[in-house]
Parts: C-alpha cells; sequence; structure tokens
C-alpha cells in the first residue's frame, strides 16, 4: 500500500496581510489625531470663551462698587488674572481692550482655532460684528 506523506500547512501571516493590517491601522490613527487636534481646539476656544466672559463679570462688579468702569483694567487683580489666562490659552498678544473709559469697555482675543471673541459693557460676549470692534466710538462689540 502506498501512503502519501502529509503536507504540513504553514502558519503565520503573509507580508501582503501584515501590509494591509498596518495600512488601516495607520489611517484609523490618521483620522485619531486630526479629531483629537480639533477637540483640542475647541477646548482652547472654550477657555477663551469662558475668561472673556469672566472679564465682562469683573468689569460689572467693578461698576457696581465704583459707580466706573475707568481704570478697572489696572485696579482689579481678577482682570489681570483672566487678561493673563487669556494670553496663556489664545497665545501671547492675543488680548486687546480699548480705551475704557467711565461708562464704556470692550474686551477681544483672537480664538486659537481661529476668529476672535469679545465682550463689553451692553453685556454682549461673543463673536465681534461691528468692522474694527474696539476701535468704535462707544467701543461696542456687537
Amino acid at each position: 500500500m502506498y501512503f502519501a506523506k502529509k503536507k504540513k500547512k504553514k502558519r503565520g501571516f503573509t507580508l501582503i496581510e501584515l501590509l494591509v493590517v498596518i495600512a488601516i491601522i495607520g489611517i484609523l490613527a490618521t483620522i485619531v489625531i486630526v479629531n483629537v487636534n480639533t477637540a483640542r481646539n475647541k477646548a482652547k476656544d472654550a477657555v477663551v470663551k469662558a475668561d472673556i466672559e469672566g472679564i465682562r463679570n469683573v468689569a460689572e462688579m467693578y461698576y457696581t462698587s465704583n459707580n466706573t468702569y475707568l481704570a478697572v483694567d489696572t485696579a482689579d487683580a481678577d482682570w489681570t488674572r483672566l487678561e493673563a489666562a487669556v494670553n496663556v490659552a489664545a497665545g501671547a498678544g492675543a488680548f486687546t481692550h480699548c480705551t475704557i473709559t467711565a461708562s464704556t469697555w470692550c474686551a477681544r482675543s483672537t480664538l486659537p482655532g481661529g476668529g476672535s471673541t469679545c465682550a463689553d459693557y451692553t453685556g454682549y460676549a461673543g463673536a465681534p460684528t461691528l468692522v474694527g470692534d474696539c476701535a468704535a466710538a462707544d467701543c461696542t462689540c456687537q
């Protein structure tokens, strides 16, 4: 009787199978990294917006106590702290404010993700809509 030798089956992956898997993992990693960076910029934008709104609150508390906005940026430690926080989150020099008068003020910052945000004495906080905002005579952002 003739007995044929059984061939041993090779175990493992082929080079093409490994390359396909590595390519798929690379594509998925790229998608995740892009989404993480987008989320990171949105988080930085949210921090800057919150700090600008905090500046609005500080200015209103100062006005309530002193019946003027004049010198709120130099007299209030919270304003100074928030201004520094905006410059850290959005980048050095991102925070700007108009001339603060007894009855008006405006604070504006560029956002890390693009665009800008502002708050002013009218209670507005959001995207500036005036051309040349913070240069307007009444210093209004909206």
